[in-house]
């Protein structure tokens, strides 16, 4: 995670769409100052470790990347084209740059602020709506798009993660 000093286990894609393929995170991208989130770093990191080795992929790494909304919205836009801040965006790396044979799959970049909006909003309890996200974002790391089988290997990776953090 960029906004803690240890990395976290584990073209943007969200709502079945894959940004385009000059799209990325930016090194510089602005990360919040103020940790937003419900739960620690830890937790979250033992959260995508233990949905990596659900999906089969024990060795693989996702870096995590927590943005505030302004920042997400300008990801948003640039990457897919859309308006407005969402909950979290995957930036697959790809064949040869690590994401096929190597360990790092990409980034994700969170959004604490659209995620706390939404388990408000929505009464979702938000260590469960935190794996539902972590969970569709990894897919995406891993190349699944929508349809059943990425929605089976949510479910395989959501139920890994229970319980590994407390909302």
């Amino acid at each position: 995670m960029r906004d803690t000093p240890e990395p976290a286990p584990g073209g943007a894609s969200q709502g079945g769409k894959t940004a385009q393929e000059d799209c990325a995170l930016p090194d510089n991208a602005p990360v919040i100052v103020r940790w937003k989130l419900p739960f620690s770093s830890g937790e979250l990191q033992d959260m995508i470790a233990a949905m990596l080795a659900a999906a089969g992929r024990p060795d693989a790494q996702a870096e995590l990347v927590v943005l505030d909304d302004a920042s997400m919205e300008v990801l948003h836009g640039q990457c897919l084209g859309r308006s407005g801040p969402t909950n979290i965006l995957s930036f697959p790396l790809g064949a040869g740059r690590g994401g096929a044979s190597g360990s790092l799959l990409g980034a994700l970049a969170l959004s604490p602020d659209t995620f706390l909006r939404e388990c408000f909003l929505y009464g979702q309890d938000p260590g469960e709506h935190c794996a539902r996200l972590l969970a569709h974002g990894l897919a995406h790391l891993l190349g699944l798009e929508h349809g059943p089988e990425m929605e089976r290997m949510e479910a395989l990776m959501e139920k890994a993660a229970a319980g590994r953090i407390s909302g």
